[in-house]
């Protein structure tokens, strides 16, 4: 389950997806009872991933929530992965005491893409100013950077960069990254070459012996991983997934499946994917049924949906989608197998998991064909 606490932001990174049209902050009782009817689900290992836009926006109600989840697991008997991605411009000396003091069930992730320059290029303060010397003097104070993992965004004006923003990172004592690039910008074929290359080199270095790297190439758009969380927003609405954000508040009530009072209606949650994937399949003029890929892609509601609300060319998004799709999957499969991150292997090696199953995309392909 992701968690959505605020769609406010500290920062105004200009790759952000979320349109940020609800001014509501979820109070402690409605992530109480969002957890209880995610716990009430038929799940055997579950996660809780407090996502956009920045989690500790405010850093009191966010260690409440994570002191409730610890006590949950504790009087349930059951077991969750905690993850939270925070800019780090609030990642204070008290919240880091804190956070680092937790178990192996917690994962703290920080958005970094590198050098100064890099990072200052697009992740940019909301009041205006570089981010990266507030950020970084909280990161690098980190204790325990090994248990950190870093996200760095690969915009296509830094492409040619990659491995020097690689070498700042591990420089400073962060070995787990993942690697992600800009897919809401479209990117010419010299972007492309450069972004190949330092793919190549990359994961030439992550497979050398004794790297010491634990590398994840991924995509915000692309990947089954997607339909197999649902989203818990600060209304107290559960929503199709994560990237319903990018719709303005006002309209997003075409993708709710339950709230906290009633819970979640998995079988609506079936049914919505099943119509919006029979739309992407339509507007995108049916080439992801024959894809070779579509096991590996679980298809790009996400880009569809983002162009639809945005009234953006979905047929020159998808192409450039994916064109870096298969750039990622085809460097992805170089890693060596004992170095790749369990979701780059399940990725790999078994397609899709999750709630959106084999059955709804052949549902959605015979109401795309007629």
């Amino acid at each position: 389950m992701d968690i959505a606490t605020s769609e406010a932001c500290n920062m105004a990174c200009d790759y952000c997806f979320v349109n940020k049209t609800d001014p509501r902050a979820m109070d402690l009782e409605t992530l109480r009872r969002g957890v209880e009817r995610f716990g009430a689900l038929p799940w055997s290992q579950g996660t809780v991933t407090f996502t956009t836009s920045e989690p500790l926006l405010r850093p009191a109600r966010f260690r409440a929530g994570l002191d409730f989840l610890y006590s949950w697991m504790e009087s349930r008997g059951r077991e969750l992965r905690i993850v939270a991605t925070t800019n780090g411009l609030n990642l204070g000396p008290g919240l880091r005491d804190y956070l680092e003091g937790l178990d192996g069930r917690f994962q703290l992730n920080v958005s970094l893409d590198g050098t100064r320059a890099s990072h200052d290029a697009h992740r940019r303060l909301r009041s205006a100013g570089a981010s990266f010397d507030r950020a970084w003097g909280n990161f690098s104070a980190l204790n325990r950077k090994d248990r950190v993992r870093v996200i760095l965004t690969v915009a296509p004006d830094q492409a040619a960069r990659l491995n020097e923003n690689m070498a700042f990172i591990r420089g400073a004592g962060f070995s787990r990254v993942d690697v992600f690039p800009q897919m809401l910008a479209f990117w010419n074929p010299r972007g492309l070459e450069e972004l190949e290359r330092e793919l190549e080199r990359l994961v030439e270095e992550a497979n050398r012996p004794g790297a010491a790297l634990e590398l994840r190439l991924l995509n915000r758009l692309w990947g089954p991983s997607h339909y197999a969380k649902v989203l818990l927003g600060a209304d107290g609405r559960f929503y199709l997934f994560e990237w319903v954000l990018t719709w303005p508040y006002s309209r997003r009530g075409v993708f709710a499946v339950g709230d906290v009072r009633t819970g979640l209606d998995l079988r609506r949650r079936a049914a919505l994917f099943g119509v919006w994937m029979a739309r992407l399949e339509a507007a995108g003029g049916g080439r992801c049924r024959s894809c070779p890929r579509l096991r590996l892609c679980g298809f790009p509601l996400p880009l569809y949906l983002w162009c639809l609300n945005r009234g953006a060319d979905f047929p020159a998004y998808l192409a450039n989608f994916c064109r870096i799709a298969e750039l990622f999957a085809r460097q992805a499969a170089r890693i060596e197998p004992e170095r790749r991150n369990d979701l780059d292997a399940g990725k790999l090696q078994q397609g899709p998991k999750g709630l959106i199953t084999d059955a709804n995309r052949s549902s959605a392909s015979r109401r795309a064909r007629g």
